[in-house]
């Protein structure tokens, strides 16, 4: 399954910058509420308050969530490249060792071939 890359720094800012304060200002104003009236369920513009940062907070919870998901989604791509890429590198470096070891045997060859005629040059020029 081949996944792509996606900016994930700005999701999750966003998505903190909506969770944090949405959860901090339901708290705050929460507590505001339950200090100013008897106890009982918020009402009023205050209730709208408390229930909008609750919101807010949510939807900033499930934002990260998702830029968390996407940059565990680059982490592993990267990964997966810096994988592919070690492994090509393995296999050009085995690939020229061969080839250099496949010259040197050559070399190698051609050098007793040509030292086997020149001792039989010799030997036909003494006798």
């Amino acid at each position: 399954m081949t996944r792509d890359y996606g900016p994930s720094a700005k999701t999750l800012v966003w998505g903190l910058g909506l969770f944090l304060p949405g959860v901090l200002l339901a708290f705050w104003w929460r507590i505001a509420l339950v200090a100013s009236t008897d106890g009982s369920s918020p009402q009023g513009f205050g209730g709208l308050l408390v229930v909008l940062a609750v919101g807010a907070a949510v939807v900033g919870l499930v934002v990260t969530l998702l830029g968390v998901w996407q940059l565990a989604t680059n982490v592993d791509i990267a990964a997966r490249a810096s994988r592919d890429a070690a492994y090509a590198a393995e296999t050009a470096q085995a690939r020229a060792d061969r080839e250099a070891a496949a010259k040197a045997n050559a070399r190698a060859r051609l050098r007793a071939q040509l030292a086997q005629e020149a001792q039989g040059s010799q030997g036909s020029q003494e006798g």
